[in-house]
C-alpha cells in the first residue's frame, strides 16, 4: 500500500527538481539498504563458514610478530592457513549443495525458487573455489 502512496505523490509533483531530489533520496535509500543487508550476509557467512577464526589466528600472529615471537607468530599463521582451507572447503562443498538442491525435482519449488538457490550455490561455488 505505501508503494502506491509513493506513486500517487509522485505523480501529483510538478517540479522537475523536486521529482529529481525525490529519485535521488529513492536511489540512495535502496543503495543503503542494500549495503545494510549485504553487511549482515557478511557477516552471518563469516561466523557461519569460520573466517572469525582465521582473522582471530591472524590477530595472534601479528601480536607475537611485534613482540618478537617468531615461532609464535609462525604457528598462528599455520594455523589461520588451516582455518582458511576448512572454510573454503566448507563454503565450495556448501555451494555444489545448495546448487543440486536447486535442480532437485522432487522438491516444490517455484522457478524463482530455484533460479535463487542456484545463484547462491553458484556463488559460494566460486566463492569457494578461490584458492
Amino acid at each position: 500500500m505505501e508503494a502506491v502512496a509513493s506513486t500517487t505523490i509522485i505523480f501529483s509533483i510538478h517540479d522537475p527538481e523536486e521529482i529529481s531530489a525525490m529519485m535521488t533520496q529513492a536511489s540512495e535509500d535502496t543503495q543503503n539498504e542494500l549495503t545494510s543487508q549485504g553487511d549482515k550476509l557478511k557477516n552471518q557467512l563469516s561466523n557461519t563458514f569460520g573466517f572469525n577464526e582465521l582473522q582471530s589466528q591472524l590477530s595472534l600472529g601479528y601480536q607475537f610478530a611485534l613482540a618478537g615471537n617468531t615461532s609464535g607468530a609462525i604457528s598462528h599463521v599455520e594455523m589461520a592457513d588451516e582455518a582458511l582451507e576448512k572454510a573454503i572447503t566448507s563454503v565450495f562443498r556448501t555451494g555444489e549443495e545448495v546448487s543440486r538442491t536447486s535442480q532437485n525435482n522432487s522438491l516444490a519449488l517455484d522457478n524463482g525458487k530455484r533460479q535463487l538457490l542456484e545463484a547462491v550455490g553458484s556463488g559460494l561455488t566460486d566463492l569457494g573455489g578461490v584458492r
